[in-house]
């Protein structure tokens, strides 16, 4: 019998936590965090996040029996992604038995296990894996794919979670007001446009909505804080118990009072 394996994201391991435990919610963010951060020591190899062995093994024969047909898929990705980024240039897929043709098979295959994991039709999920991939190469080279597997999967979880969340303007002015305030303290812009990041802002927005603060005056407690360190918090640290442990302090020491 297979053994079972898992599969989740640290906020919906914390849900669980809250449903099943009766945790509270800093309880079980702690906690969700914890376990998450020991597990990443069991992860499963080969890079995938989410696949069993008995799964691989399905898609490694389906991969042999098509990889032609993915590997073009994936080109067409790569190509259409690209031209969307860099207009008016030209662009040669690699020719067979050359490294970026194998480096692009190598590629497909794990655009295909992404594809698989997420439950995404072939040329649509392809199309977000490369779009994903582009965005984290300064520079495009095929070869730079080999290592972004686990990176991209925690993009799209990022970005999945950032829409159900579903405060698209809301934590557009978290960024904005957070990189404002990073200006006033480096005089440097800065962009903070990853998945990753402006799922932090969504959960500052939503922690703010559903507790009805000011955006900016939870803002402004985590900057107060961090400016006694000389330096700012990074998106990440905006929010979870840490987070409110500083807002809540800033309060006290300023005398304020938000209402319940």
């Amino acid at each position: 019998m297979r053994e079972p394996s898992l599969h989740i994201t640290e906020s919906e391991l914390s849900n669980i936590l809250v449903k099943v435990l009766g945790y509270t919610v800093p309880a079980s963010n702690k906690y969700a965090r914890d376990i998450c951060r020991l597990a990443s020591k069991k992860s499963l190899t080969n890079r995938q996040l989410v696949i069993t062995n008995d799964k691989l093994l399905r898609e490694a024969k389906k991969v042999n029996n098509a990889r032609a047909d993915h590997v073009m898929v994936f080109l067409k990705s790569v190509t259409y992604q690209r031209k969307k980024k860099e207009r008016f240039v030209k662009f040669q897929s690699p020719k067979r038995g050359s490294p970026d043709f194998k480096a692009a098979k190598e590629a497909a295959q794990d655009a295909l296990n992404f594809c698989d994991a997420f439950e995404l039709e072939l040329s649509k999920g392809m199309n977000i894996y490369v779009e994903i991939g582009l965005a984290k190469m300064q520079k495009f080279a095929y070869f730079k794919f080999a290592k972004m597997y686990e990176s991209i999967c925690r993009s799209y979880e990022a970005r999945i979670e950032y829409d159900k969340i579903n405060l698209h303007k809301a934590s557009e002015y978290v960024k904005r007001d957070y990189i404002s305030k990073v200006y006033e303290i480096t005089g440097l812009p800065t962009e903070h446009n990853s998945e990753e990041d402006m799922l932090c802002f969504a959960r500052v927005a939503k922690f703010c909505d559903v507790k009805k603060l000011p955006i900016n005056l939870y803002l402004q407690s985590q900057f107060d804080e961090f400016s006694y360190r000389n330096t700012y918090p990074a998106p990440a640290q905006l929010w979870g118990d840490k987070a409110i442990v500083r807002f809540t302090k800033f309060l006290k020491n300023k005398g304020l009072k938000v209402k319940k």
